[in-house]
């Protein structure tokens, strides 16, 4: 007997509902995940040498499917702030400046090279639109595109208070049996 009075496919439903009304964005990721299904290669016999091997798609039962969608949110909410705040900290590391970028010619004056930013922290943007992008795919369309954004730190309060959303959340969709 279920802890719930709701069903796995209700309660990805609800949680598809709610996402879409906060993100759409995020919730399209969610649903574009659980609706890729499972990978699954069969044998098909026929007589007593002949079978045929072929490979396709099935679709996750429900409480897969919750499974795969709470990954999707611990990637979004959890792991990629971990990813970014880890990329910052290496970019504290980083120089600004290039050293020796140029020959100077022997007639010229050295100056003292100039490396700036070690151990601070940098603006990290990222590009949008890469150079090789002729027509972006999923703006084809807008005429006004964001070229770059920038990306900003999260701090380990936000990412802690995250992992607590996201584990009440497992707690309301485990339909294992106790």
């Amino acid at each position: 007997m279920s802890r719930h009075d709701y069903t796995p496919e209700q309660a990805l439903r609800r949680l598809i509902e709610k996402l879409a009304g906060q993100d759409e964005q995020l919730a399209t990721q969610v649903l574009a995940a659980v609706n890729a299904g499972r990978d699954v290669q069969e044998v098909e016999r026929r007589g007593k040498r002949k079978s045929r091997s072929y490979r396709h798609t099935v679709p996750y039962a429900p409480e897969e499917a919750l499974g795969i969608a709470l990954e999707v949110l611990s990637a979004h909410f959890i792991e990629q702030p971990r990813f970014i705040n880890s990329f910052h900290d290496n970019m504290v590391h980083a120089e600004i400046g290039a050293r020796g970028a140029t020959p100077t010619p022997s007639f010229v004056s050295q100056k003292p090279e100039r490396i700036d930013a070690v151990g601070v922290d940098k603006t990290v943007e990222i590009e949008l639109q890469t150079e090789t992008e002729i027509i972006p795919t999923e703006t084809a369309l807008r005429q006004q595109r964001q070229q770059t954004v920038v990306v900003h730190r999260v701090s380990a309060n936000e990412i802690r208070q995250e992992e607590a959303n996201l584990e009440r959340l497992r707690q309301l969709v485990d339909f294992t049996e106790r």
